[in-house]
């Protein structure tokens, strides 16, 4: 089966599933991306999180929405940043949430800043968003192959709230 077909079949899949049992369904095949978390995936969890926690803001029908609320900033802000140490590059990250290359590098910064001065609302963002992901993905393991051209440094955070989510 080429990869189209499979692409076809698998929204398919997706659409009827979630019409018959308002489920909605994350499909990641191993051969996308090289074994990374596929950015939809990523933003659909991140969105999923946040109108979940902000019904207020159910009118907003996805993460590349422009938004300028600042409980909105935080959930795209947290899903950058864990797209990026997941591996993905602030280029592909950038078009997907349908902003600048230079809108990434901030959201990833606003968040290490706010990791290091513990914004609850963000810690709370992330929790909620890397819960979704393990729930809809699966676990992530610490081996994954990465692309040559994207690889960001460890990052301690995404491993110590992986073992918090995991433990809980």
């Amino acid at each position: 089966m080429s990869n189209n077909q499979q692409d076809i079949d698998i929204k398919e899949f997706k659409k009827s599933f979630f019409v018959k049992h308002n489920v909605q369904v994350f499909v990641f095949t191993p051969s996308e991306q090289e074994y990374l978390i596929p950015l939809d995936v990523i933003l659909e969890c991140a969105h999923k999180a946040f109108v979940t926690n902000h019904p207020e803001f159910k009118w907003i029908t996805s993460m590349t929405s422009r938004v300028r609320h600042r409980e909105y900033q935080i959930y795209y802000q947290t899903a950058s940043h864990i797209a990026w140490y997941s591996g993905h590059n602030k280029t592909s990250i950038s078009k997907s949430v349908n902003r600048t290359h230079a809108s990434i590098i901030n959201a990833i910064k606003m968040v290490d800043n706010a990791y290091f001065t513990k914004n609850k609302a963000v810690l709370t963002a992330y929790k909620q968003i890397l819960k979704l992901i393990i729930e809809n993905v699966g676990t992530i393991p610490e081996d994954i192959k990465r692309k040559i051209d994207s690889q960001p440094n460890a990052h301690l955070v995404w491993d110590e709230e992986q073992n918090l989510i995991t433990s809980s």
